[in-house]
């Protein structure tokens, strides 16, 4: 099995108090954004109708992988997404959202690896920024506080990347699938216009396609800008 040199045990312990401490920091500023929503006053601009449509673009960056399902150390990921989305139910508290996404711009760095096998060396990567592309086109987006400036929301996703070189180790795959949750704040700054703040955990792998599969977890923190229209008076 190949592994990196990097993962020493002491290692894996600190990381993973640093990267649990990340997950900690990204859930807090949620809840605290969360918690905005209940002083909010309703606005016939932010409630969701069923059929609204919205199209919309966001980044996000992790500093650092964590480890969870994923296996691998020191990646920091970043990702530039357009989006889709069609309200598919909406009531007075609450709406849900049908969300696809394209991923023109996805990049994985990672540092220089030595891997070995039986404890002896047997390759070597050198580090780089990987670029990748795809598309997440599942997606579901839940809404609290429908009809609120600020609200709530919870989502899932699932999509896949391709990536310009074996991620995120050797004789693993460059085609890798994807799958993300999360929880954030949809903020209605007018009629037909909101911003996005959240925290995602982000998870990138080959699903065993590959001889090596290590996967990559990232917490993600990202933020966009969404346009709506049609709806709005039904």
């Amino acid at each position: 099995m190949v592994e990196s040199m990097s993962a020493y045990e002491s290692f894996r312990w600190l990381s993973y108090h640093v990267t649990m401490g990340r997950f900690s920091w990204g859930l807090t500023v949620v809840v605290l954004l969360t918690a905005t929503a209940a002083v909010a006053e309703t606005n016939e601009g932010a409630t969701l109708r069923r059929w609204n449509q919205e199209i919309g673009v966001w980044g996000g960056y992790s500093p650092d992988s964590t480890i969870g399902i994923g296996k691998v150390y020191n990646r920091s990921f970043f990702d530039l997404n357009g989006q889709y989305a069609v309200t598919i139910f909406a009531r007075r508290k609450f709406a849900v959202k049908w969300v696809s996404e394209v991923v023109p711009v996805a990049l994985l760095n990672e540092p220089n690896e030595y891997y070995f096998t039986n404890h002896k060396v047997t390759g070597f990567r050198a580090g780089a920024t990987t670029y990748g592309g795809g598309a997440t086109p599942l997606g579901m987006q839940v809404n609290l506080r429908n009809g609120h400036r600020v609200q709530p929301f919870f989502d899932a996703h699932g999509g896949v990347l391709y990536f310009t070189r074996q991620e995120p180790v050797p004789k693993s795959s460059q085609f890798n699938f994807t799958f993300n949750f999360g929880a954030g704040v949809q903020v209605f700054t007018g009629r037909h216009t909101s911003m996005l703040v959240g925290y995602k955990y982000h998870h990138i792998s080959n699903n065993e396609t590959a001889p090596e599969n290590p996967g990559v977890d990232s917490s993600e923190a990202y933020a966009g800008w969404v346009w709506r229209w049609r709806g709005d008076k039904h």
